[in-house]
């Protein structure tokens, strides 16, 4: 019996010894000392959290020993963060809560390192908004991003269309973006690809400088990354209407909850949103410009196990224009008519996308595992829309050609692996990156009679077929390792492979003669890669400061252009060398924090869209046409200057010059130019942003009523539009404003943007004369929204 009690314990002890531990403790409010009931826990880089009871208690289990850190949120609290240990024994962990209107929230981004990480420990400039922010700010479109980041600026051909970001002075004048947009993990490809109306954002993230050692292509300039609000485990949802000036109306709503308690969550969510145009076109004194949109976001997540789950996401995204687009001709009217224009072809644009998401997740003891694959179709149809912007019948574009393929696809897929949550010293993330494109682009260009006295084939029609693939791999690995207590060492490497591939016909079609081939069809092929290494230092001067130096190289794909000249077949990659120092730091009452850097960019073979000569029928192609070097400063600070009154700040200063920029005498620019010394497009010396936040709990019976306000002051200085640096719009200023409150989950707010009406000019060509698209002039309205 002796031997049997023996073998029996042995055969128990690495039973015992394996037996999993657990983080268990309260939510308590930190004024009354009461417990805080359906407080979310979660353990950070991992799937796994709890909520608390109606005591206060939670509990997390299976867990192995290691480092861990756990958040905390309830509404109208300030987000905690702690780190634990995990030995050998179970702990208990407390969190004591602290009303918003007395304490900062902790700030988690995962977009830095691909795991959920504080800001304060990250060594690089990253700005972010969480959901609070972004209804207060009104961020309902992406280009209103621009608002909240300094030496961030977003442009756009018309309202919703051809977004382009530059961020530090990097910016990109053609279809491929040199700042990359994620939605919900999904690379937006191109800037006819980008879903722009937002709604259900959970977190906008805004990381500066090159990203490719953890993101997908042309990172060049940074990453913006935009996620959704996910799936809950109790069931939740938000309804709102809002009505405006221009005859705006937007109505949202979202549902969250589970199907299966604890296994299998269902989120829906939508929008549906209209307004009219801000132009007149004096042609016949119609309304330009007006618009239409919706978006639908479904989102499905299964629980395999405690470690195992798949999410099924799915957006559908519509967008209408009529009278597109705005451009004023001339120039000399901005002051005294500025929304009025005057064009005879009142051309329509559609855009329909539809983006679908598979993710894998597993979180191990030992690594973590995701595998997102995607896909991706975007459709871009445009009637009849003047090009020259006149009253005169002479150059309007049609996409696509009758019968063409018209339909962009992208499939993705990227496989992550990662350390795991209880990772304590070395923590790592590498994987592979895979997409597949389809990009036809078939376009009609049509000159009109008003056109016979320069062109005596006029009137004609240029058919461009355009067919092209492009396939990419890539591959990355990224980690940071403690060197002592206090010096953390940061290192990365990507490396690209990138097979472009287009098929190009031109037919051309005078008045009503036969349809003849003027370019037979070809074939273009050209094929890139690169790598993109980073590496960084990050020192621990106190427990709450931290200051780092990096140097990252950015990168951005070479092309083939839709050229008949053999010279402009293909270009090169864009290529940057990146130097940045930084401090971030808060203050231990929680009440303020800041974040300071300053950058060198060093560009090499800058790709810039220019005009090639009309008599190819093409519009434009892209050239590497010089050098840069950008550098500048950002400091961007909170402040809870009293209960309820938050100050946020965020100011860049930057000089950014091409060192040499060589336009061919070819193109409409004129004769044979080197830039040296010009400013950079899209670009301004200072960018800042000032916002202003109070709330305040006022007694009203028996229940509460909290009153809000928030008012924001956005300033541009001069920002150059031409290469030449001929047309630029002077520095400038914007107030918005957001008054308010919240009484028993029903909101109404009264909001306007661009209060005093300033006018300014957002987008203009970089080669051609100026044709100038105002921004918005001042928009005002009232929004209800309703939580249950």
């Amino acid at each position: 019996m002796k031997y049997i009690t023996i073998l029996f314990l042995f055969c128990l002890g690495p039973i015992v010894m394996a037996q999993e531990l657990k983080i268990s403790g309260t939510v308590t409010d930190g004024e009354g000392e009461s417990p805080i009931a359906n407080a979310t826990i979660k353990l950070l880089n991992s799937q796994k959290g709890s909520v608390t009871a109606s005591d206060g208690v939670y509990e997390i289990e299976d867990l192995s020993p290691g480092t861990y850190e756990l958040t905390v949120r309830y509404i109208g609290y300030a987000t905690q963060r702690k780190k634990v240990v995990l030995d050998k024994e179970s702990i208990i962990l407390d969190f004591v809560l602290i009303k918003q209107s007395l304490s900062l929230d902790e700030v988690i981004v995962t977009s830095a390192l691909k795991r959920e990480v504080a800001i304060q420990e990250v060594s690089a400039s990253i700005t972010k908004v969480g959901d609070e922010a972004v209804e207060k700010r009104r961020l309902w479109n992406q280009r209103n991003i621009a608002s909240i980041s300094p030496n961030l600026v977003v442009a756009n051909f018309a309202d919703g269309d051809a977004l382009n970001y530059s961020i530090r002075g990097i910016f990109s004048s053609d279809f491929n973006p040199s700042v990359a947009t994620y939605l919900d993990g999904i690379n937006q490809f191109d800037i006819y690809s980008n879903i722009e109306f937002l709604h259900d954002v959970e977190s906008i993230e805004i990381l500066k400088g090159p990203q490719g050692t953890l993101f997908g292509r042309n990172a060049l300039g940074g990453v913006i990354n935009i996620t959704t609000k996910k799936p809950t485990n109790s069931w939740t949802g938000r309804a709102g209407v809002s009505v405006g000036n221009f005859a705006l109306q937007r109505y949202n709503l979202s549902l969250s909850g589970p199907l299966v308690k604890d296994r299998l969550f269902l989120k829906l969510s939508g929008v549906l949103g209209q307004r009219d145009g801000f132009f007149t076109n004096t042609v016949d004194n119609s309304n330009f410009n007006s618009q239409e949109y919706n978006n639908f976001n479904g989102s499905l997540k299964f629980n395999i196990s405690n470690r195992w789950s798949v999410t099924l996401d799915g957006k559908i995204y519509q967008r209408d224009v009529v009278g597109y687009a705005p451009p004023v001709l001339d120039v000399s009217l901005l002051e005294t008519n500025p929304f009025e224009i005057a064009q005879d072809a009142v051309g329509s644009v559609e855009q329909k996308i539809e983006q679908g998401a598979l993710k894998v997740e597993h979180n191990g003891k030992g690594i973590n595992i995701t595998n997102v694959l995607a896909f991706q179709n975007s459709r871009y149809v445009a009637n009849n829309v003047d090009v020259d912007f006149t009253p005169a019948d002479l150059f309007t574009f049609t996409r696509p050609i009758p019968g063409a393929e018209n339909t962009f696809s992208v499939i993705t897929n990227e496989l992550n692996i990662s350390s795991p949550a209880s990772a304590d010293k070395l923590k790592w993330v590498a994987g592979t990156y895979f997409f597949r494109q389809k990009a036809p682009i078939n376009q009609i260009v049509g000159t009109g009679a008003d056109a016979a006295s320069f062109d005596p084939t006029a009137p004609n029609q240029v058919f461009n077929f355009n067919d092209g693939t492009n396939t990419g791999i890539a591959v990355y690995g990224h980690a940071t390792y403690p060197l002592s207590n206090t010096l953390e060492l940061t290192a990365g490497i990507r490396y690209d492979y990138e097979d472009r591939e287009a098929i190009r016909r031109t037919d051309f079609i005078q008045a009503d003669n036969p349809q003849i081939n003027i370019s037979p069809e070809r074939t273009l092929e050209a094929s890139f890669d690169a790598f993109s290494p980073k590496v960084g230092l990050q020192w621990s001067a106190s427990a709450n400061t931290n200051v780092f130096i990096t140097y990252s190289r950015g990168f951005r794909i070479g092309g083939v252009n839709a050229s008949l000249d053999p010279r402009f077949e293909s270009y090169e990659p864009e290529t940057s060398d990146n130097f940045e120092m930084g401090i971030k730091g808060k203050t231990t009452n929680g009440k303020f924090n800041y974040a300071a850097s300053a950058f060198l960019i060093n560009r090499d073979d800058i790709q810039a869209q220019v005009f090639e000569p009309v008599t190819s029928g093409i519009s434009f192609v892209t050239l590497n046409a010089g050098d840069g070097r950008n550098y500048g400063l950002e400091v961007e600070f909170g402040y809870l200057l009293a209960k309820g009154l938050q100050v946020s700040y965020g100011l860049g200063l930057l000089d950014a010059k091409y060192t040499n920029l060589d336009i061919q005498g070819d193109f409409t620019i004129g004769q044979n130019q080197t830039l040296e010394d010009k400013t950079a497009i899209f670009a301004p010396p200072i960018t800042s942003n000032l916002s202003v936040d109070y709330s305040a709990q006022l007694s009203l019976g028996r229940k509460n009523i909290e009153l809000q306000g928030s008012t924001q002051l956005i300033t541009l200085g001069r920002t150059y539009f031409d290469f030449l640096n001929t047309y630029f719009q002077g520095s400038y200023s914007t107030l918005n404003l957001r008054v308010g409150g919240v009484y028993e989950n029903v909101g109404v707010h009264f909001w306007a943007q661009n209060v005093f009406d300033e006018q300014y000019v957002q987008w203009s060509p970089a080669v051609g004369p100026p044709t100038p698209i105002l921004g918005a002039p001042a928009t005002y309205g009232l929004s209800l929204s309703y939580k249950f």
